[in-house]
């Protein structure tokens, strides 16, 4: 019993220890790399959202396998090249927001998305008016 409430509060300790250490704001290579893995989270979520979207618009049943895989190698391209452009405009931030406010689920107990504030749907608009340029589209490799 007591080896337990050792390891208890050893284990308690640190945890605590952990958590002052997280409270600190990082800085030089620890901010780098945060700001990078932000940078390719927010890229990937909305690429993969985007790759989605095609497959279940885009792909016709009678593709075969490996029809398939080419078909999602171009959309996830095409859909990285978008997320990038939208990136050199706009924050990772914004752009993780943008993903899970327009394609997340619902919140609890509700059937339609709350409105996001006036400058998120501003931002959010602005986004998806990126999201539908032609040119843009097409320059990343979409032919619809």
């Amino acid at each position: 019993m007591n080896k337990f409430v050792l390891m208890m509060v050893m284990f308690s300790w640190i945890s605590v220890a952990q958590a002052a250490d997280q409270a600190q704001p990082l800085t030089g290579d620890n901010l780098k790399q945060a700001t990078e893995m932000n940078h390719i989270y927010a890229r990937h979520m909305y690429s993969s959202t985007c790759v989605e979207k095609r497959k279940a618009g885009y792909t016709p049943p009678t593709l075969t396998p490996e029809e398939q895989v080419k078909r999602m190698e171009e959309f996830k391209s095409s859909c990285d090249c978008v997320a990038d452009t939208i990136l050199k405009q706009f924050t990772p931030n914004d752009l993780i927001g943008y993903v899970g406010d327009m394609d997340g689920t619902f919140p609890p107990g509700l059937k339609v998305r709350p409105k996001p504030e006036p400058l998120v749907a501003q931002k959010y608009g602005k986004i998806s008016a990126m999201t539908r340029e032609i040119k843009a589209r097409h320059q990343c490799g979409f032919k619809k």
